[in-house]
């Protein structure tokens, strides 16, 4: 097939990778070497996906085949590095720059529209300040990169940066992967992504794969600087239309293969990003109209399953109406 040898060939290099990974003498090492196969790979998928859509011209797929079991295999290798507490400051810098390149690699593949679900959970990872690695990485730590450094002086914005706050955060190097997310146009992707095509033209599984990048942005909102940022602000509104549309707009089989936990998991997404900017009362409002719309979706599909779903949501939703209707009365 298409990219065999190359797909051989990357496979050495993560092998390779996981050889170095496994010695503490050639840790480094094996970071460096993993940050110039994803600085590799994500200047390979932004070239790629400038040919999609031509007449003629293979798929984002296609060219990007020979790698894609290094974007599988990925998100291996960085949960590794953060399960495992930095020693030095140096390791910490390398490691940190390297979780940079990946959130790099999240957005280039949203822009190409090359949806690697592993790879989108795997920014979750990221965005997990639970992790070993970001326990050692404090505040008051510095970083031993001066790449990595650059630009992020103690008297700027720096860690309180133009997306995110490091005021109930304790590592730089977490608030630091937040704000390179947004930096490189991570929020306005995602939406991109969600609107680039209608809702029946786009991939089967694609509320299953953008609702991996809302999970790890959704984890770490209370850091946003969203009731601050007007951009933040006009995000979530265009969010707030985006993901509904995306949802309500699939053909009745993108709609089967969309699990009831996923649909439910926009709604709670739609609800907490709305509630920087609506009150609580519009808010239930706006998630309750989508619900109901999701319940008139589903009693349409030719799907049983999808049916009982409704029905099941719709019964949920009156028995909150008639709670309302209780206490308001009394």
């Amino acid at each position: 097939g298409l990219g065999e040898e190359e797909r051989k060939e990357w496979a050495k290099h993560c092998r390779h990778v996981e050889r170095l990974l496994g010695s503490g003498d050639t840790e480094e090492d094996g970071v460096h070497e993993l940050t110039r196969l994803v600085e590799e790979t994500a200047a390979f998928v932004r070239d790629s996906g400038k040919e999609v859509g031509a007449d003629g011209q293979p798929s984002v797929y296609d060219l990007c085949e020979g790698r894609m079991g290094f974007l599988e295999t990925l998100p291996k290798f960085v949960k590794i590095l953060l399960k495992r507490r930095a020693g030095d400051d140096v390791i910490q810098g390398v490691v940190g720059e390297f979780f940079q390149r990946v959130v790099d690699l999240v957005v280039d593949c949203l822009c190409a529209e090359l949806d690697v679900y592993s790879l989108y959970v795997t920014l979750r990872d990221i965005f997990n300040l639970d992790f070993p690695f970001y326990q050692t990485h404090t505040q008051y730590t510095t970083s031993g990169s001066p790449a990595y450094s650059a630009g992020y002086r103690d008297d700027d914005r720096g860690e309180e940066g133009r997306w995110a706050h490091s005021y109930y955060c304790t590592s730089r190097v977490f608030v630091r992967n937040i704000n390179r997310f947004g930096d490189i146009g991570g929020f306005d992707a995602l939406v991109a992504r969600m609107k680039c095509h209608p809702a029946d033209e786009q991939p089967p599984y694609i509320l299953r794969d953008l609702l991996a990048v809302l999970r790890a942005l959704f984890q770490i909102k209370r850091l946003l600087v969203i009731q601050e940022s007007k951009e933040l602000q006009a995000w979530v509104r265009e969010l707030s239309q985006a993901l509904p549309e995306l949802v309500l707009g699939m053909t009745d089989e993108q709609f089967k293969k969309t699990t009831r936990k996923e649909a439910e998991y926009a709604a709670i997404v739609l609800e907490g990003f709305l509630r920087f900017i609506m009150t609580d009362r519009k808010v239930g409002e706006v998630s309750e109209m989508f619900k109901l719309n999701l319940c008139i979706k589903g009693l349409k599909s030719a799907s049983l399953n999808k049916r009982l779903e409704a029905l099941a949501l719709l019964n949920t939703l009156i028995a909150r109406a008639q709670r309302r209707h209780m206490h308001s009365r009394g």
